[in-house]
């Protein structure tokens, strides 16, 4: 595929410890390798490798993998691949590429890189006069051919109004269904030769991460769920015991840049100096598995309870859980239809760095129909109260719970559903987050809350429902004004 290189560089293991490539009958590999040998940024071989998984096409000349995800430790050069890739849509395809990442500053470091590229001798007679835009939030590089590449930070309805070929979602460990469900359809209009791609990168979830999405690429490729989706992987596994962190052999087999751009001397360092389990995500790659307690809510008990959103109700509540890192914000509505039964609908999730002025918005929007804000998270519940107050919200319809409302809002959802006598919009945030959510324990008297890899979706959910059925109180008595 290429060249070998020389026995100096060939520190890290230079293949995936696992992966799974959808068939192809010819594949554009050699053509982006030239590309960048051409443009002074050659290839190490790992990532030439990840570029033929990515670039296979079959006899209708489509791509085969339809999406593609890759995990790799920290800092092996994943940003130079996702570069490599979106050079060779524009260049090759004249194809517009969307980037997106978790954190701005993250998109903005990816710009200063992919500007550097196309400002090389050999790219830049493509550049389109004033083709490199660099207003913060607002970065792109633009070429003669109308090709593009935007970068931006992810927001739940960030890829509205956006359009492109090939889709990369950058730190893919933290991107949760509304940023992905908006962007995806950003690409649904392609008129390239190849089609559409979607690309996921990125590391092993943390505890703060929202990894379902990812996590859900990675179990149906490898499973060989999904036929059109490639997977790669430096990995120390998945679950069991925290990988040794001194282990020289797994540092290598893990980190295929080890001894390239990465120093074995500078790993030591951070195997002496990091949490275990940091260590084993942040550069063993390894794939931990939070979800071992007892699960509350089997699919059998959540989906027969599917429904559409009612048009009368009683009482309209709204549950908003902020984890206890602050790292992320879900809200949920629920409506009362009658003294038994209630309907719930998850809103929208954001990371805590987002701040509370979204969630402000929303009960702003409905705040003449909201009976109450059931609000629960050491992460600024008292801040997030007093802002909605100061913004004309009555104090008695904001309420921070206690540990023992968590406790029965958790028990309220769970005997509704099992008595039938609650219903849900269809979701696959909300799904995911109640069908993996596990018993976790509150207080020392034997109480229960929801816990998991994400459970805070499905907690803003038992807040709003608990608001909804014990709240006494009429919005329509009193005008709400903002």
């Amino acid at each position: 595929m290429t060249k070998s290189l020389p026995s100096s560089y060939a520190t890290g293991n230079q293949r995936p410890t696992d992966y799974v490539v959808p068939e192809f009958v010819e594949n554009d590999c050699l053509d982006a390798i030239e590309l960048m040998d051409r443009a002074g940024t050659p290839l190490m071989d790992w990532q030439a490798f990840l570029l033929e998984c990515w670039l296979g096409y079959g006899e209708d000349g489509k791509w085969t993998s339809k999406s593609a995800g890759n995990e790799t430790p920290r800092q092996n050069g994943k940003t130079l691949l996702i570069i490599a890739r979106a050079a060779v849509e524009m260049l090759f395809y004249g194809g517009s590429v969307l980037y997106t990442s978790q954190l701005q500053k993250t998109s903005t470091e990816t710009f200063k890189e992919a500007r550097r590229l196309f400002e090389s001798k050999a790219l830049r007679k493509f550049l389109a006069p004033n083709g490199i835009g660099t207003a913060l939030g607002r970065e792109r590089i633009t070429l003669k051919s109308g090709a593009t590449m935007k970068f931006l930070a992810r927001t739940s309805n960030g890829g509205d109004g956006q359009h492109g070929s090939l889709l990369i979602f950058d730190e893919a460990q933290a991107l949760d269904h509304a940023a992905q469900e908006s962007f995806l359809f950003a690409i649904s209009a392609c008129r390239t030769d190849r089609g559409p791609q979607v690309i996921y990168n990125g590391t092993p979830p943390k505890e703060s991460d929202y990894g379902l999405v990812y996590e859900k690429i990675r179990n149906d490729a490898l499973s060989g769920k999904s036929k059109s989706t490639a997977w790669t992987e430096w990995s120390a596994g998945c679950g069991g015991k925290v990988p040794d962190p001194h282990d020289r052999k797994l540092w290598h087999r893990v980190n295929p840049s080890l001894g390239i751009l990465i120093a074995e001397e500078t790993v030591e360092s951070e195997s002496e100096n990091t949490e275990p389990e940091r260590f084993a995500h942040q550069r063993l790659g390894w794939w931990s598995v939070k979800s071992t307690g007892e699960k509350l809510i089997p699919a059998k008990l959540w989906e027969p309870f599917t429904a559409e959103h009612p048009t009368e109700y009683e009482r309209l509540a709204a549950g908003v859980r902020i984890s206890a890192d602050g790292a992320v914000v879900a809200v949920s509505f629920a409506m009362k239809l009658d003294s038994e039964k209630c309907h719930v609908e998850f809103i929208a999730q954001n990371p805590g760095t987002m701040g509370f002025r979204w969630v402000e918005d929303l009960i702003k929007r409905n705040a003449s129909n909201i009976a109450i804000v059931e609000i629960d998270g050491k992460g600024g519940a008292e801040e997030l109260e007093r802002r909605l107050i100061n913004n004309g919200l009555s104090k008695k319809a904001v309420n921070v719970i206690g540990t023992s409302e968590c406790i029965n809002s958790a028990s309220m959802l769970m005997n509704m559903l099992t008595d039938g006598q609650l219903t849900h919009l269809k979701d696959d945030a909300l799904d995911d987050s109640a069908e993996s959510s596990v018993k976790r324990k509150i207080g020392s008297a034997g109480g229960f809350g929801f816990g998991g890899e994400r459970p805070e979706i499905i907690e803003s959910a038992a807040l709003a429902v608990f608001g909804a059925m014990t709240t006494k109180r009429d919005p329509k008595r009193k005008a709400v004004v903002f």
